[in-house]
């Protein structure tokens, strides 16, 4: 789940390494929205094929580092 008004660049680091965005959902930001995020989010549906899952595992968790509500 991502800041629907960032998620260009969050589509973009997941392809660049290596994941495939198979599909998103955008919904109203039950908790109101955090300071800076808007009021919609977006769940990212990933798939990774071949990759390495631990690879894949440790890609995401560094992204969502990042998130405001991590």
């Amino acid at each position: 789940m991502v800041p629907t008004q960032d998620i260009d660049d969050y589509i973009q680091q997941i392809n660049s390494a290596g994941i495939t965005v198979d599909n998103t959902f955008d919904f109203k930001d039950l908790r109101g929205g955090q300071e800076g995020t808007g009021d919609t989010q977006t769940l990212i549906v990933w798939t990774t094929g071949d990759k390495d899952l631990s690879e894949t595992r440790s890609f995401l968790s560094d992204l969502s580092s990042d998130l405001p509500y991590s």
